[in-house]
């Protein structure tokens, strides 16, 4: 899934015509986020979050585009039943 991000420009009233300055773009936010605990590595929190991205449910489009041939995500798990198994 890839995501553009447009720059859009602005014109400063005080300066040159020529000069055209960037909006700012709003900060970017770590792929690690404030989700989890300080005390795993990196690598692990990575996998726990490719995990949690793929613990979800069938979009709806998709039962609608197999004539409700496919309704539920067979790797769906529930956090407390299963255990993830990434280290």
């Amino acid at each position: 899934m890839s995501v553009r991000f447009y720059t859009t420009t602005i014109r400063c009233q005080h300066t040159d015509a020529s000069t055209i300055t960037p909006t700012l773009k709003k900060r970017k936010k770590s792929i690690l986020g404030s989700y989890m605990a300080a005390r795993k590595n990196t690598s692990r929190k990575k996998r726990l979050l490719k995990r949690t991205r793929q613990n979800r449910p069938v979009p709806t489009w998709v039962v609608i585009r197999t004539n409700r041939k496919v309704r539920t995500n067979p790797k769906r798990r529930l956090w407390r039943r299963s255990d993830v198994n990434v280290g």
